[in-house]
């Protein structure tokens, strides 16, 4: 059967849960997940060349990754990149050029488990000679503080400002088709929060297999140390993040430091 074009995107946030998320949405039977489930193919550059010659490709490039296509309602892909704006500042509008009526999902969370997570992930890579080395593992096999100070200097701090990549989508989109979701509400009611989103996605909750919030990726339910989060909000390294992501407030479970409250509130007026 001929796919049809993506009608949803989960476009991050990276170390957030969209792996968790994207297994879920393609056990239900009525959505068509893309495989591989980061195609990529929105990014300005990928893999560090000047730009992504995939995306100059087009539709019958892209359309390979839903092959699998079987008539579902919905289909859809998630690349954590598409909220890495700094890197890529013209996704977003690829997006709306390719679906106007596109629906948008962006995972968040604490930003500072977010880094510590992000940074654990590429110092394993780093130690594996299964990846080939790029310099974000360079950076993390020489530990945190010098991950951190590069991640700093080359932007990349920027995919914690949830608020500044959220404003490149909505430039395009109206509020109405982004829907954006705490990990942290995963924590504490993760049914509830799954449910949400299907709805979002005009999606059946009741038709997705009995188990499968349980057995999908359990990214979502890790939690980073706490003592090692506190330990590096009292570094001096630190205040720098704090000024990209000031200090604030409550999501209605828990304090998340350094997300303000204002944000949150902003963000939370997107739970549909």
């Amino acid at each position: 059967m001929t796919p049809q074009k993506p009608t949803f995107l989960i476009i991050g946030s990276a170390k957030c849960g969209t792996t968790a998320l994207a297994s879920i949405l393609s056990n239900h039977p009525d959505c068509c997940m893309s495989r591989p489930k980061e195609v990529k193919f929105f990014l300005d550059t990928i893999d560090y060349k000047p730009n992504n010659p995939d995306y100059e490709k087009g539709w019958d490039w892209y359309q390979q990754a839903f092959a699998h296509y079987n008539g579902e309602a919905i289909i859809g892909e998630g690349t954590p990149n598409y909220s890495a704006r700094t890197r890529s500042p013209n996704t977003a509008k690829r997006v709306y050029g390719f679906n106007p009526n596109m629906k948008l999902i962006y995972m968040v969370r604490n930003p500072l488990e977010r880094q510590v997570s992000a940074w654990k992930m590429e110092y394993t890579f780093g130690q594996s000679e299964a990846f080939p080395p790029i310099p974000e593992y360079e950076w993390a096999l020489k530990g945190l503080n010098y991950w951190m100070q590069m991640q700093r200097e080359q932007g990349q701090w920027n995919d914690c400002c949830y608020g500044y990549q959220l404003e490149a989508y909505e430039a395009f989109f109206p509020r109405e088709s982004i829907c954006v979701s705490f990990l942290e509400d995963w924590k504490h009611s993760k049914d509830a929060e799954i449910s949400r989103i299907l709805r979002f996605l005009d999606l059946d909750p009741t038709l997705l297999p009995e188990g499968i919030q349980e057995s999908a990726n359990r990214g979502a339910d890790r939690k980073i140390s706490r003592p090692l989060v506190k330990k590096l909000e009292q570094m001096l390294l630190f205040a720098l993040l704090f000024n990209i992501c000031p200090q604030a407030g409550e999501t209605g479970h828990e304090k998340i430091s350094p997300i303000k409250q204002s944000f949150i509130q902003r963000v939370k007026c997107h739970r549909l």
